[in-house]
């Protein structure tokens, strides 16, 4: 009772403010009051928002543990709604089950996060197929076109349902299920081509770049903190003598994208492994005559140790055991990981001081730039 005086209390007010259209809807009629699991890309927190109040049946949608964990008031609202959390064990299995008995829909947005890079959009993780395939339950695709925001219009497009009769009574293997999600990621694929509608790029984004750096942020589990990859630096008649810090990463290369080189110079100058994520930051900079644009993107950590190149030019370039004509060391440039408390340390030297103030102000999440807690990107 709550769940509907709430929703129909809201209802003008949403409907008024967020544009909703919907192609075929009578795709999603004909499954009321029958079990359906529900998949849809994910563009914007509003996204289930929309949901929960353009479709005319009880949704109970699955979401991040995050957004249990803040306090007692929002877990016990969001549960009110229909939302419960992902959880790492069999508990949202057990749940997801338990709903679609009831003869209810379950809505799933299984690329696990907002996709904000068209490379990563509907990677879709297993967890929505299996799901349905234990259920025996149709998967019904859905695609937005793009993120509903106020006073502009959003098309969300039904598509027709997908069978899971074909692994019913026999055993499952595992690789069937990733199969079938990938399939399913096909399906909503061809939904998107020609439907989809990417944000305009502003003259910043079409400017190629020419450096990339890269941020990459890891969890020590032994030590219980967290760290970043940084570059230790010394450079004689620079920065008074003083001791220095700058992100990973280089020039790109011709032909070569700005995700592409940042992953390389990382690969190149401290062994580590790393997927780039999406621009956080973007700079011009001075390099003698010319000026180029620098991006720094956020970056998944994959795995690797720290090792030292000494074949890169990096190495030759600042490392104290390469000595200058004078036979003095020319300085330092080591890769190594620094907890990431240092950062709000006044003392701590991050070139540039800009990127120190906004790293610090978002990972104290008082900004909006990393999306993302920190904890996620291991």
């Amino acid at each position: 009772m709550f769940r509907f005086f709430f929703k129909w209390f809201w209802f003008p007010l949403i409907y008024t403010v967020l544009w909703v259209r919907f192609i075929n809807r009578r795709g999603l009629r004909k499954f009321h009051g029958k079990p359906i699991v529900i998949v849809s890309n994910h563009k914007s927190i509003t996204d289930p928002v929309a949901m929960f109040f353009r479709v005319h049946r009880k949704l109970n949608i699955i979401g991040k543990d995050s957004i249990f964990e803040k306090n007692r008031f929002e877990n016990w609202f969001y549960r009110k709604m229909g939302v419960f959390p992902v959880g790492t064990g069999l508990s949202s299995i057990k749940t997801s089950l338990s709903v679609l008995k009831k003869n209810q829909a379950l809505l799933i947005y299984p690329e696990g996060t907002r996709s904000f890079d068209p490379d990563d959009a509907l990677a879709l993780h297993d967890g929505a197929s299996m799901i349905a395939i234990k259920a025996g339950v149709p998967i019904l695709p859905v695609v937005v076109n793009r993120a509903p925001r106020p006073f502009r219009l959003a098309k969300i497009k039904i598509g027709e349902p997908i069978s899971t009769e074909q692994f019913q009574d026999r055993r499952l293997e595992k690789h069937e299920v990733s199969d079938f999600s990938k399939h399913v990621a096909g399906i909503m694929s061809g939904m998107l081509d020609g439907f989809e509608k990417h944000p305009r790029k502003k003259k910043w984004d079409k400017l190629p770049i020419d450096n990339a750096r890269a941020i990459v942020i890891k969890e020590d589990k032994d030590k219980g903190t967290q760290e970043i990859l940084l570059m230790h630096r010394t450079k004689p008649g620079h920065n008074n003598g003083r001791e220095y810090f700058v992100t990973p990463g280089g020039h790109t290369e011709s032909g070569e994208t700005a995700k592409e080189a940042v992953a390389r110079e990382v690969k190149e100058e401290t062994g580590i492994d790393v997927k780039p994520i999406r621009a956080l930051y973007k700079n011009f900079f001075r390099n003698g005559n010319k000026t180029e644009v620098q991006a720094t993107f956020l970056c998944r950590y994959l795995g690797g140790d720290i090792e030292i190149n000494k074949d890169s030019e990096e190495y030759q370039e600042g490392y104290s055991e390469s000595l200058g004509l004078d036979g003095k060391p020319k300085g330092t440039f080591k890769p190594m990981w620094i907890a990431l408390e240092r950062l709000f340390e006044k003392s701590f030297e991050l070139k540039s001081p800009r990127l120190k103030k906004q790293l610090a102000k978002d990972i104290r999440k008082k900004g909006t730039r990393l999306t993302r807690n920190t904890k996620l990107l291991k």
